[in-house]
């Protein structure tokens, strides 16, 4: 992936990428979702590109750590996201290891995806 390419799309992002939750028509998805994750949960929203999925992951969990590695999509979602305030966005390339402590008190410690 290019970051690059990412990057170019990020203000046009919502309207050219499709969304899995906002075409859900049969709630499945949503449903799901609602499942298995509390309001004790901390979500982790991997490649969250604009952050379209946060709102209704940080109405339902305790926190929504989101991240993506295009800056400029993170920028994106961090200013239209930014009344929620148990939600963070970071830029991150999940093919790097990542050691952060995250703002809801966890940690994440990534794997390189990319080994076998």
């Amino acid at each position: 992936m290019n970051v690059n390419h990412w990057d170019n799309l990020a203000k046009t992002f919502e309207k050219d990428i499709t969304s899995s939750l906002h075409d859900d028509k049969t709630e499945t998805l949503f449903k799901t979702l609602k499942k298995y994750i509390s309001k004790k949960d901390v979500v982790a929203d991997y490649g969250c590109g604009v952050g379209g999925f946060v709102p209704f992951l940080s109405s339902i969990s305790k926190f929504v750590s989101a991240s993506d590695f295009s800056p400029k999509c993170i920028a994106v979602a961090s200013r239209k996201h930014r009344k929620i305030k148990n939600a963070e966005f970071f830029v991150h390339d999940l093919t790097k290891p990542l050691k952060k402590k995250m703002r809801c008190g966890c940690r994440c410690e990534c794997a390189d995806l990319t080994s076998t």
